[in-house]
């Protein structure tokens, strides 16, 4: 009877504490049932336990209350458990009443006294932790043990004192336990065994492996054996030691050895503990399982990992999540989507933890199938992030955002009838992320309109898309949004500000948010430079690099790179090479981002040798690396090392970025490569690069200058939403395949389209224009560019009117227009109105560009050379020598000719009077059978002028002539010869190729600075 009226009595709180005194009253009439065991005794322990607080306080116990406790505590007394003798009347509280009672009282039922000291160590933690009405703190927990334990007038023994530490431990956490430790050495007693668990957790996770060892040393029996730090020797020191004196480890102790071995990266060590957790018969338990499968998934170990799956008679959930997570971290998709095959073939069905795992593997374009298909999964197994909790539907929208799917990423997120900011600031940052930043700030604003109080990662991600857009004005309001919300600032969104403002060009208030920071970290004065090097301020930028090392802050890689990219605009070798060896002396040359910067310095400084050294040097390449010793291949015209790097690189297993699809592809291009590039093609079409608007723009002017003009144009139309970019290199390629009146026809579709035009867009219209030899539409493109569309005319465009005017005999027209630039006049212009000279009437004319030009830039090789024509066309040769052998003593040698074409994929290369090529006999016995058949053809006169023998002879050996021969021997007959040279193409070698075309039956496309040739049956495109 007295158990059933115990049982309720812990039932009643629920039902209020009238219904638990009425149990216990009840209890009372029945003595005989065995009140003296302590059951009925629960009642004032849970009574006191659940409702002291409010009784002891309240002016209601006075009341009814009190007559209860009173039986209680006489009735307790009379059964001899008066260590439970109580008053709790309003005056005392249970604490202090019990500690002036408790020394005189003689404990005789050991449930009724756990219960109690527990009940009064309760109500000590809650009275501490109630606001007291006295002005006086009350003392820590810590310290009113303490001192009940040194009163000389209580007599505390172990049991109590272990039962009233671990009831404040409960209460305040094991992190308190070091403090309570230092009570339990002071007094001299043994801990219990769980309380020294206690005791040992906040020592060993906080890394102090020697208290934690002294409490270990301490313990008996010893069956908690380990250390949470990451002191992998530690740990299993304690291990090999309990089982020296035969403790047998816990389940526990192995998870945590595991976990140990984990984080130390011992697989060898997990290996042998594994072994004996099969010795023990813990391996089916399902938290072991799953330990053990993470931590061979920690080393990428997973056929280990499977091979524990295999050995359970039973798989949990919980491992195979484990499994899911391995394979997440390794970004293995394809091997998730068969691991949730797998899983439910074994009837266990995936639940959200496993689907949020799943998800985590997918995070570029390439996985984007294989986060679909879990996707679909997901929705087969019913769990759809609709009714789900908010972190799968996040988890779902943040892979779609990763794999580069915004429309999926779009619909899901409308889809969830639930959006945390989390889920709001995902969104924002995958449209700005992937340049749609536009569309970012357009979710930003839907945000606040919905109510949802934006966070400080979502001001830094909309930040961020005003930064990319240049947007200051909408950057500016951001600004003051967050200055009204009242958040305070970190380091990251004051670094945004600053980024902002930077690259807006706004150093003025970039400046004023710098200086007034707390404090200047070295990431604060990097961002300032990232702004300064973004605007080309180079010399900025290094003023601001020596003005952190002068106020004693060291700079990190970042600093180093924004000093070298500064370096690189002003094209400065010689401070470049000064900061690399700062970086050496600094420790940082192995450094992977600083590889690349001084691979791009050198690179753009034309220091191709030193580029290739210090890449080289870097251990550990990734795309980057390749890119930038790219791109200074492609700076310096040796395309052919551009494509035979690209090759080396798939080869090493380094996947090629949008950068690298662009340089390789300009390469192509550059080479004449039509095969290569179409390769490149496809292959871009495969990692989805078609459609970025670079690659796009690239394979355009790729096939352009190969000759294809049919493929350039289909690359355009399978672009949904063509950009200005797009649209400006099929205008500049109609331009240079002589079919301007096709590159005005495209601009006035591109107007329709609604793509604003921009500065390059005037450029090529007016290249068109200049080859149309139509003045008066150049001159309207050039008025309407300013006045339509607010483009201010650079000195680009008006050395495209010079040329145009002065190509149509408009010479003082363009004079006047030259005198009209609010620049000074450059040599691009000057160069046009010298090359409009023409014969003995523009001499005088043209030795005035010539002494104007050469003082603007005295190093320019084109003026002499321009002059030296126009001595030569005049009659003058002497005059033509002169030049000639003036530029050659100034040192200022022409570039020297270059010419390629590509055979069978390979790309072969020729210069001017090459006798190195294995194959030149042959290419010169076929230049003599070609000249021979011209001659026969045209009668050549035999008594030609001197001059005209001369300039046959030595143009014999062009590069562009070798090139076709060569091509003439080594393709199929009927094969369309692709060439591209890196200079202008030559009078005579022009007319040979349009003969060649003819005599040989074969489509000749010559690309050169100028223009593309095609070259088909005797007539060019150029119509020259």
């Amino acid at each position: 009877m007295t158990t059933v009226y115990g049982e309720l009595v812990f039932h009643y709180p629920r039902h209020g504490e009238g219904h638990l005194c009425n149990a216990y009253s009840e209890s009372l009439v029945d003595d005989h049932y065995g009140l003296r065991q302590g059951f009925a005794s629960v009642a004032a322990v849970k009574l006191a336990r659940t409702h002291s607080t409010k009784w002891f306080h309240s002016s209601s116990c006075c009341g009814g209350r009190r007559d209860y406790i009173s039986a209680l505590h006489s009735s307790v007394f009379r059964c001899g458990n008066d260590y439970v003798n109580l008053s709790l009347s309003a005056e005392k509280s249970c604490f202090s009443y019990w500690h002036s009672k408790s020394h005189s009282m003689v404990l005789e039922n050991g449930y009724i006294r756990t219960s109690m000291v527990r009940c009064v160590a309760e109500e000590l933690i809650d009275k501490i932790s109630v606001p007291q009405v006295s002005e006086r703190r009350p003392p820590s927990d810590v310290t009113m043990i303490r001192n009940l334990h040194t009163d000389s007038n209580t007599t505390l023994d172990n049991y109590n004192l272990v039962n009233l530490i671990e009831c404040c431990l409960e209460k305040e956490g094991e992190e308190a336990g070091s403090e309570y430790y230092d009570v339990v050495e002071a007094s001299g007693v043994d801990a219990e065994e769980h309380l020294d668990h206690h005791f040992m957790s906040p020592f060993s996770s906080s890394g102090n492996v020697c208290k934690a060892r002294r409490v270990f040393d301490n313990l008996l029996p010893k069956n908690l054996c380990y250390t949470e730090s990451d002191n992998l020797k530690e740990a299993l020191r304690f291990y090999h030691q309990c089982r020296d004196e035969r403790v047998q480890p816990t389940i526990d102790v192995y998870i945590a050895l595991l976990k140990v071995c984990s984080k130390s990266a011992s697989i060898s060590e997990g290996r042998l503990i594994h072994s004996e957790i099969i010795g023990s018969g813990y391996v089916e338990h399902g938290h072991m399982s799953k330990a053990l499968v993470a931590m061979y998934s920690r080393f990428a170990n997973f056929e280990d990992a499977l091979l524990v799956l295999q050995r359970l008679q039973k798989v949990d959930l919980i491992v195979w999540n484990s499994l899911v997570t391995g394979y997440a971290k390794y970004k293995e998709s394809s091997r998730v989507l068969n691991i949730l095959k797998c899983m439910q073939n074994n009837g266990n069905q995936p639940n959200h933890v496993t689907y949020v795992c799943a998800l985590k593997s997918c995070s570029n374009r390439r996985q984007l199938l294989q986060g679909m298909l879990i996707h679909c999964d997901m929705l087969e197994n019913g769990i759809s992030p609709v009714f789900s909790q908010s972190i799968l539907g996040n988890q779902l929208v943040f892979m779609y955002v990763k794999c580069g799917c915004l429309e999926a990423a779009r619909a899901v997120f409308e889809s969830l009838p639930e959006r945390d900011a989390l889920t709001w600031n995902i969104l924002i940052d995958g449209y700005s992320s992937h340049g749609f930043v536009e569309t970012a700030l357009d979710v930003y604003h839907a945000m606040c309109l919905q109510g949802i109080q934006p966070t400080l990662v979502t001001f830094v991600c909309t930040l961020k898309a005003c930064s990319v857009m240049r947007n200051l004005k909408q950057g500016q309001k951001i600004h003051s949004q967050l200055t009204m919300t009242g958040l305070k600032l970190d380091a990251i969104v004051e670094n945004a500000l600053l980024d902002l403002y930077s690259k807006c060009g706004r150093f003025e208030d970039s400046s004023y948010v710098f200086y007034g920071l707390p404090q200047k970290s070295v990431i604060a004065w990097n961002t300032v430079m990232a702004g300064y090097v973004s605007h080309q301020c180079g010399s900025s930028t290094l003023d601001f690099f020596r003005q952190m090392q002068a106020e004693g802050l060291q700079p990190d890689s970042v600093s180093f790179v924004c000093a070298l990219k500064a370096c690189s605009s002003l094209f400065d070798l010689d401070q470049g090479k000064t900061i690399h060896s700062e970086v050496i002396k600094n420790g940082l040359d192995l450094d992977l981002y600083i590889g690349n910067s001084l691979i791009t310095m050198y690179g753009t400084c034309g220091k191709v040798e030193d580029a290739e050294s210090v890449f080289e040097r870097v251990q550990q390449r990734d795309v980057v690396t390749w890119s930038a010793l790219m791109t200074g291949y492609a700076n310096d015209g040796l395309g052919k090392e551009v494509l035979q790097t690209f090759n080396k690189m798939r080869v090493e297993g380094v996947e090629p970025d949008e950068a690298a699809f662009v340089c390789v592809l300009k390469a192509c291009g550059d080479v004449a490569a039509l095969e290569q590039g179409m390769e490149l093609h496809a292959y871009a079409v495969e990692n989805g690069y078609e459609v970025d608007t670079p690659v796009a723009s690239t394979l355009i002017t790729m096939y352009g200058k190969c000759g294809s003009l049919d493929m350039a144009i289909l690359v355009l139309n399978r672009l949904t939403r063509p950009s200005v970019i797009s649209f400006n290199a099929m205008v500049a390629t109609f331009s240079e395949h002589g079919k301007s009146e096709f590159s005005v026809e495209l601009y006035q579709n591109m107007i329709s389209r609604a793509v604003k035009p921009n500065s390059i867009t005037f450029i090529c219209l007016l290249s068109a224009c200049k080859k149309l030899d139509s003045v008066v539409e150049g001159c309207l493109f050039f008025r309407s560019m300013q006045r339509d569309h607010g483009i201010v005319p650079e000195v680009e465009h008006y050395g495209c009117m010079v040329e145009i005017l002065s190509k149509a005999g408009h010479i003082n027209a363009a004079e006047d227009l030259i005198e009209t630039i609010p620049t000074a006049c450059n040599i691009v212009c000057l160069i046009s109105l010298l090359s409009s000279c023409d014969g003995l009437s523009d001499l005088c004319r043209g030795k005035r560009y010539f002494e104007y030009a050469s003082k603007i830039d005295p190093v320019n090789s084109s003026v002499y050379v321009l002059m030296s024509k126009l001595y030569k066309v005049a009659g003058l040769h002497s005059k033509a020598l002169e030049m000639e052998s003036l530029r050659m003593q100034r040192n200022m040698w022409k570039k020297p000719g270059k010419a390629f074409i590509e055979v069978d994929k390979k790309v072969f290369e020729f210069v001017v009077g090459d006798k190195t090529h294995p194959k030149i006999e042959e290419i010169n016995l076929k230049l003599k059978e070609l000249s021979n058949r011209n001659s026969k053809i045209h009668n050549t006169a035999a008594d030609e002028s001197s001059l005209s023998k001369d300039r046959n002879t030595s143009l014999c050996g062009h590069s562009e002539r070798l090139a076709i021969a060569f091509g003439l021997l080594n393709t199929n007959s009927g094969t369309t010869i692709r060439v591209s040279k890196n200079i202008r193409m030559c009078v005579d070698c022009h007319t040979t190729a349009k003969f060649t075309s003819s005599i040989e039956n074969r489509e000749i496309v010559v690309s050169d600075s100028y223009c593309v040739h095609n070259f088909r049956e005797g007539i060019c495109s150029c119509k020259e």
